[in-house]
């Protein structure tokens, strides 16, 4: 039995030290191997899968699919990413190439590779370096019985994030122009990591959601994110907030410690209130009289939230103002494409649930009539309402061009979610108009 283990000990340390040698490139280029172990799981949507990969460095996620294309996957294989990490000048550590591909997967940078023969759709996906153009990331999806391939490579949906990061590093996310990190530099000091994360109390019922008393008795609610994304769009909602004077958000800030990402905010002490919804008849007056502040309605529409109800993330506080505490989904629209900004499907950048609570189902409309209906007539209605109601603040935002937006957020939003964010503000300048 001992003679057994030494065995597969001698193999195992013999097989990470061959992949941390450089082999040469036909191209003259060198590179090493990684070969990463994968897991392969039901995706959101039927005909999509996610790829759940790792070795001893990082633990990645690929996501593979859409509605006109469907990966052929092997059945009862074992799967894995095998990849090429190639570099055509200098001199390069096994590990200074872990990191870079860390980061390449971090910045969404890894593209299914398109320019092959129309023959070959062999699963394959590559990036460059983000700062590094002589080091590029050659990665192919194989099984027991060869490479997978895709019935088409064109219409493929391909995304990444990455779960974990072997590396230990505390790496703070951008700060905006004038802001201070404020309660970063207190989790260092106190040695916060990883480890000491799932120690922490649980807040609510996801675990992902923890909260963090520091040693001077100031409580702190931490959030594991998965990827960038989540991050910087969470810290762009707390900063659009501040900036333009609209609705609460907790200030945000984000760090990624032991190859996770977090934000943290500060815990506001409040009660999430379970609203009984309006009847179908309620007048729009009433529903902000009583129900709703017309600023939160605002604001979703404005950031197209998309994550929004009255049971989960709407904090209201003991003087009865609400607070948007958890912002990952603020300008969701990055994910609808331009299907979000047409006129015509505007009610999708609402969070579903706060509209469907706003505007009931008549009981002859089914769910599945109700959802296929353009933006109904009551909707429309209660944004005009609430434009009203907020309407010198939505002014000063509407009246700010794509230049401003770009400058003060550019740092933390996709170039299609500003472009997105200004389709919506001028709609929303246009209901102004008409209102006058």
């Amino acid at each position: 039995m001992q003679l057994q283990t030494l065995i597969f000990l001698s193999l195992f340390l013999l097989t990470n030290f061959i992949h941390r040698q450089a082999s040469a490139h036909p191209n003259g280029a060198a590179y090493y191997k990684r070969k990463l172990e994968c897991k392969k799981t039901q995706g959101m949507h039927v005909k999509s899968t996610y790829l759940d990969c790792e070795d001893f460095h990082s633990t990645y996620r690929f996501s593979f699919g859409g509605y006109q294309t469907e990966v052929l996957w092997p059945e009862n294989e074992s799967i894995w990413v095998e990849c090429r990490m190639v570099y055509r000048e200098g001199d390069y550590a096994f590990d200074e190439m872990i990191t870079g591909m860390d980061q390449a997967v971090r910045k969404r940078k890894f593209a299914i590779q398109k320019w092959r023969s129309q023959t070959d759709k062999a699963l394959s996906f590559t990036a460059q370096h983000p700062d590094n153009h002589q080091i590029s990331y050659l990665c192919d999806v194989k099984a027991d019985s060869g490479t997978v391939t895709s019935n088409t490579l064109k219409a493929l949906n391909f995304s990444q994030s990455i779960l974990e990061a072997k590396t230990k590093i505390w790496e703070n996310y951008p700060v905006a122009e004038g802001e201070k990190l404020t309660l970063i530099p207190t989790l260092q000091e106190e040695n916060f990591n990883g480890k000491v994360f799932f120690q922490l109390p649980i807040l609510g019922a996801r675990e992902f959601v923890r909260v963090y008393t520091t040693r001077g008795g100031e409580k702190l609610v931490i959030k594991h994110r998965f990827d960038d994304f989540e991050v910087n769009y969470a810290i762009a909602a707390y900063l659009f907030s501040k900036n333009e004077h609209i609705a609460n958000v907790p200030k945000t800030e984000g760090f990624r410690v032991d190859g996770k990402n977090y934000v943290v905010m500060p815990m506001i002490e409040g009660e999430i209130k379970t609203q009984q919804p309006p009847s179908f008849d309620t007048s729009v007056e009433d529903l902000f009289d009583h129900y709703l502040d017309a600023e939160v309605f605002v604001f979703d529409a404005i950031v197209a939230h998309g994550d929004i109800d009255f049971e989960n993330n709407l904090l209201t506080d003991p003087n009865g103002a609400y607070w948007f505490i958890d912002n990952q989904y603020a300008f969701s629209s990055r994910t609808d494409g331009d299907r979000s900004t047409q006129e015509n499907h505007f009610h999708i950048n609402f969070s579903p649930a706060l509209v469907k609570a706003l505007v009931p189902i008549e009981e002859n409309i089914s769910d599945s009539a109700y959802r296929d209906m353009k933006t109904p007539k009551k909707l429309y209605q209660i944004l005009d309402e609430a434009l009203k109601r907020q309407k010198d603040k939505v002014e000063k935002i509407v009246s700010k061009d794509q230049r401003y937006y770009q400058e003060k957020y550019g740092t933390f939003l996709e170039e299609s979610a500003i472009k997105n964010l200004m389709i919506r503000l001028q709609f929303l300048k246009n209901r102004l108009e008409q209102l006058d």
